[in-house]
């Protein structure tokens, strides 16, 4: 996620559990992303999130249009990388 740029993008990507502030600075959780992000089709969709000590899962639907990912839908609190806290 923080290297590889395959040539064929894909439609769905699901990343979960991965980029938490307990791992990664703020900015490496946007590097993670917008590497993720190169490798998403236009139009594909992106779903981050995370599960909470109580194992209940925070995420949202991010969707890839003119390079721009825009949430789309939230799940419980939802997960925004700019702001992972």
């Amino acid at each position: 996620m923080f290297e590889t740029k395959l040539t064929r993008p894909f439609n769905f990507l699901r990343c979960m559990n991965v980029l938490m502030p307990a791992y990664f600075s703020t900015e490496g959780i946007k590097k993670g992303v917008y590497n993720l992000q190169q490798n998403l089709s236009d139009g594909g969709y992106l779903l981050l999130g995370r599960t909470d000590s109580e194992n209940i899962n925070h995420a949202t639907f991010y969707r890839q249009k003119d390079n721009e990912l825009k949430g789309v839908k939230n799940i419980n609190k939802g997960f925004d990388y700019n702001n992972p806290a």
